[in-house]
């Protein structure tokens, strides 16, 4: 796969939109923002995520999001026991351990 990313494109999409979903309806009615530290283009909206980052969106040229930290960031709370996710976002934890048990 690309990237070492040996999933389906099925299961890319799926997981894409299963963070989107989770990432929607966390930041709904934020505005995207720049993100502290980081560069001009590095953008995402603040919620109550217990890094910054985790909420950094990807866009495209076009203005469209096509990536997250959502599941990335989310693996490393949940690997490596990073950013307090099991302590302060139970939520984000879970989402995690249930996307890991799906697959």
């Amino acid at each position: 796969g690309v990237g070492g990313d040996d999933r389906s494109g099925a299961e890319r999409s799926e997981t894409m939109e299963i963070e989107r979903q989770f990432y929607d309806r966390r930041t709904a009615g934020e505005q995207a923002v720049q993100m502290q530290g980081y560069g001009y283009s590095e953008k995402g909206r603040e919620d109550k995520f217990t890094e910054e980052y985790m909420g950094k969106e990807y866009l495209d040229r076009k203005g469209e999001v096509y990536a997250y930290e959502i599941l990335s960031m989310g693996l490393e709370g949940v690997y490596y026991g990073n950013y307090d996710l099991y302590e302060k976002d139970p939520e984000y934890f879970d989402l995690i351990l249930g996307l890991l048990a799906a697959k």
